[in-house]
């Protein structure tokens, strides 16, 4: 079987990083995975698709969101002669579909999110029908996932599968922390480390947990990995409420299961998710974890994880200190680690491979 994955970019990001992570998953387990760049600009996350020897092509149109990306995919797939397309993310979902939707080759998608903005318009919602009804299969990362997509589109509820995110969580359980004193140049007895790994998007809201940090005591400090386009607002906020001494900026990073390791909590505020892959990277590295009562995080990760209403700084300041009583921190540690063996990489690419299989045999 020969499945040619097509992203727009692998900048960093929940969705390009699982993508990558399934890719090497799927070479381990003997499939011939590929993968279509369309804007390839230089990203960490090329470096384990080499070293396992994954074909990458990367579109000569560059811009991901370009109507010339149509020929160019179709050309590339007749290149190819993949068995399956599978796409993530808008556009690579929108061009593969005007682009191969003739052909006989079957397309599969995952849907990443419970949220786009496209939802707020009618005629977005005409594109979605007509773009989505190309798919033969439609791979949801959560329950909400699933459920405000088939909310947008009832007509696409035959189509859909759930399949959550995986991660290689030994990885993470291995990894060997960093002494505070990397991140943070302060005395480390009882300094409490807070760390949010996720892009700067409106979708993530750093605005809650820096809110948050500025209620907590001075021994809190939160390290915050990823980079993005609020990045630079959220710098100039941390500044104007005067907490620029106890959040440190540590960009894009290939040592995430280190850094999650250094860290004593895991916080993922946001507005709206998926599925929350840094939630369970968290609970991998055996951190407490504190989500926001956002779909696709309180659900999928119910009975697990501490919540807090969406947007509550408050609230959230009062989660993490009542993680200062140790028996309850030992507790959610225990749970997070408990969760996390239920998110394996191995299991989901099995699953990926049945749904593969699935609509191999109805082409038949």
């Amino acid at each position: 079987m020969k499945v040619l994955h097509i992203i727009p970019t692998l900048r960093a990001g929940g969705a390009e990083k699982l993508s990558v992570d399934l890719l090497v998953s799927m070479k381990n387990q003997g499939i011939d995975a590929e993968l279509l760049i369309l804007d390839g600009e230089d990203s960490r996350f090329m470096k384990p698709l080499a070293e396992k020897e994954i074909s990458v092509t990367i579109s000569s149109v560059k811009n991901a969101y370009s109507v010339r990306q149509i020929r160019e995919i179709r050309e590339i797939v007749g290149r190819s002669h993949p068995d399956i397309v599978h796409a993530h993310l808008f556009p690579a979902q929108l061009w593969s579909a005007c682009s191969l939707h003739s052909l006989e080759i079957p397309l599969i998608t995952t849907e990443h999110s419970t949220y786009n903005r496209r939802r707020k318009h009618l005629l977005c919602k005409i594109l979605d029908c007509r773009m989505y009804g190309k798919y033969r299969r439609i791979i949801c990362n959560s329950l909400a996932t699933k459920k405000a997509l088939e909310e947008w589109l009832p007509e696409l509820s035959l189509k859909t599968v759930l399949i959550y995110n995986g991660i290689a969580e030994d990885v993470y359980a291995k990894a060997e922390p960093y002494p505070k004193r990397s991140f943070i140049p302060v005395d480390p007895d009882h300094l409490r480390v807070i760390v949010k790994v996720s892009r700067f998007t409106q979708a993530k809201d750093h605005t809650t947990v820096i809110h948050a940090l500025s209620i907590l005591p001075d021994r809190y400090h939160l390290l915050l990995v990823g980079e993005g386009p609020k990045e630079t607002e959220t710098r100039r906020w941390v500044e104007s409420i005067g907490v620029s001494k106890r959040v440190h900026f540590l960009g894009v990073r290939e040592d995430v299961p280190r850094v999650l390791k250094t860290a004593d909590i895991l916080v993922q505020s946001s507005h709206w998710e998926g599925f929350g892959l840094s939630v369970v990277e968290g609970m991998a590295a055996g951190l407490p974890v504190i989500v926001s009562e956002t779909p696709g995080l309180a659900e999928t990760f119910a009975n697990s994880v501490q919540t807090f209403p969406r947007g509550d700084a408050k609230a959230l300041s009062e989660r993490i200190l009542n993680l200062e009583n140790p028996s309850l921190y030992e507790n959610q540690k225990e749970k997070s680690l408990a969760a996390a063996k239920k998110f394996g990489i191995s299991g989901m690419v099995s699953e990926y491979v049945k749904v593969y299989n699935q609509v191999l045999e109805e082409k038949l």
